[in-house]
C-alpha cells in the first residue's frame, strides 16, 4: 500500500513580525500547522537560512512578510527592494516549485505618519 502524499504546508516568512504571529494564531486556532521563519531561528521559528533547502507538498503555501527596507530607506536607495537577497532567492525557489502558491505582502501604498491637519495624505 501507498504511503498518502504529504499534507500541504503553510510557511511563513517574518515569523516574529506582527502580521505573522496574527496569521499564526488564526491557522493554530483551527487546527492548521504552520511553519515560521525568522532571520535568526528559535523561540519557535525556524532560521530562514534553511528554506530554500526545504521539501514542498503539492499545494503548500508559502506567505512572504519579511522584509528590510521602509519608505525611508527605499527613498534614499533607489531599487534595494530588488537587490535584496531574501526576496531574489524567494522567487528562485517559487520558480523551482510550480506546486507552491508565493504570497507576497507588501505595505507599498501605505502612507507613513500622520498627517499634520489630519486629512488623507497624497502621495506626491
Amino acid at each position: 500500500m501507498e504511503n498518502p502524499p504529504p499534507a500541504p504546508a503553510l510557511l511563513l516568512t517574518g515569523g516574529r513580525g506582527s502580521l505573522a504571529g496574527v496569521l499564526r494564531r488564526h491557522f493554530a486556532e483551527r487546527g492548521l500547522p504552520v511553519t515560521s521563519f525568522s532571520r535568526r531561528g528559535g523561540d519557535g521559528h525556524l532560521p530562514l537560512a534553511e528554506l530554500p533547502a526545504r521539501e514542498f507538498p503539492a499545494g503548500s503555501t508559502l506567505l512572504h512578510l519579511a522584509w528590510g527596507t521602509v519608505p525611508f530607506t527605499s527613498e534614499h536607495n533607489p531599487g534595494l527592494e530588488q537587490d535584496e537577497a531574501l526576496l531574489r532567492q524567494l522567487l528562485e525557489l517559487a520558480g523551482r516549485h510550480p506546486q507552491v502558491h508565493f504570497m507576497f505582502f507588501s505595505s507599498g501604498g501605505t502612507v507613513y505618519g500622520n498627517a499634520r491637519d489630519r486629512r488623507p495624505c497624497r502621495e506626491t
